[in-house]
């Protein structure tokens, strides 16, 4: 049996082999009417059952919608912002990812009775909702090597990140050390 685009019974259409679509086939409670499972448009060979074109249109509407809005929704840690701590250290934030929240920066120390002050480190984290991560590893080629890392995680609200740290060193006997603290950031 022959369709009218020419197509048989059990045959593949060019178009959807490629996507890996199964042969065309016979939707049984409309007998006689030929669908590709796979076929999301149009609706000339189509018994009314499958998917119209105007529903098609709302569930993209409400799709986009979906992924969008939470998105849109949630803070942020933006790109191109600066935060500064209460010990006046600073965070700046270049780049954000928008689909990961994940960002890149540098940290500047500027905390009394710490090391590796008042030179730009690397900084890398990610922030999810309100939720906020980063880290800096005080090593460098042109910059001293302290020899030590920190994280810090917390809550981002409004223009206010408040923050629990982590600073993991190795200390003057040679061993490893960990401190612990809190930070609270300001948005610049």
């Amino acid at each position: 049996m022959t369709r009218h685009d020419g197509f048989r019974k059990g045959s593949t259409h060019p178009a959807h082999a490629r996507r890996g679509c199964p042969s065309w086939r016979q939707n049984e409670p409309n007998h006689g009417v030929f669908v590709c499972p796979c076929k999301a448009q149009g609706t000339e060979n189509r018994p009314p059952s499958v998917v119209s074109s105007g529903d098609l249109a709302m569930k993209r509407i409400l799709a986009l919608l979906f992924f969008l809005l939470p998105i849109s929704a949630q803070a942020q840690v933006p790109s191109f912002s600066t935060w500064i701590n209460t010990r006046g250290s600073a965070l700046s934030v270049f780049f954000v990812d928008p689909a990961t929240g994940a960002f890149s920066g540098t940290y500047v120390n500027r905390a009394a009775g710490f090391e590796c002050q008042g030179v730009p480190y690397a900084a890398v984290g990610a922030s999810k909702g309100t939720s906020v991560t980063f880290k800096v590893d005080w090593k460098g080629i042109l910059i001293p090597d302290c020899h030590s890392t920190t994280v810090w995680i917390g809550r981002l609200a409004g223009s206010t990140l408040k923050t629990r740290w982590r600073l993991d060193y190795i200390g003057s006997d040679g061993r490893p050390h960990t401190m612990h603290g809190k930070d609270v950031f300001t948005k610049q």
